[in-house]
């Protein structure tokens, strides 16, 4: 089994009568784990509006008061549903595969299913105060995942203190 860097785990943001529910689908180490989870999850194209997937770091909560993520933010971007799925597998691949130099930065993604388009959310610890790590994953998602060439595409968003 190939191990991975870290240890991750899915979530799903669901409405369940009336109410949102986060819940964990289950967590791996392994690509051959992170294989059997994705094959089974509703890819974003075909998940009812509302619905957000979820992959973060194991012990990462996806909530922005979880101490990972408190003083952090997220680079967030818009795709059409049409490449929905293939840019969040790229996105999913390159997360787990540790592909961006600061991904120890990187605490999770968020696909999230609105009406006509997709958005997407790369959470980030806190990250103010290394503007090095902020501008090489800026990039990394502009050139290797997204092959974006102009900065609206891609906005970025400090937590809310709470």
């Amino acid at each position: 089994m190939l191990q991975l860097g870290s240890d991750f785990t899915f979530w799903l943001g669901t409405f369940k009568q009336g109410q949102y529910v986060q819940e964990v689908i289950g967590s791996f180490s392994t690509a051959e784990d992170f294989w059997a989870y994705y094959q089974h999850i509703v890819r974003p194209e075909q998940q009812p509006e509302g619905n957000q997937i979820f992959l973060f770091k194991k012990n990462i909560t996806p909530v922005w008061e979880d101490p990972q993520n408190k003083f952090g933010g997220r680079f967030i971007f818009k795709v059409r549903k049409s490449l929905g799925n293939q840019i969040l597998e790229e996105l999913l691949l390159s997360f787990v595969g540790a592909d961006c130099d600061y991904d120890e930065f990187i605490n999770g993604i968020v696909c999230h299913t609105k009406k006509g388009f997709i958005q997407m959310a790369l959470w980030v610890k806190d990250i103010k105060h290394n503007m090095d790590a902020f501008t090489t994953i800026e990039k990394w998602l502009k050139d290797s995942i997204l092959q974006l060439k102009e900065d609206r595409d891609i906005e970025f968003a400090f937590h809310p203190l709470t």
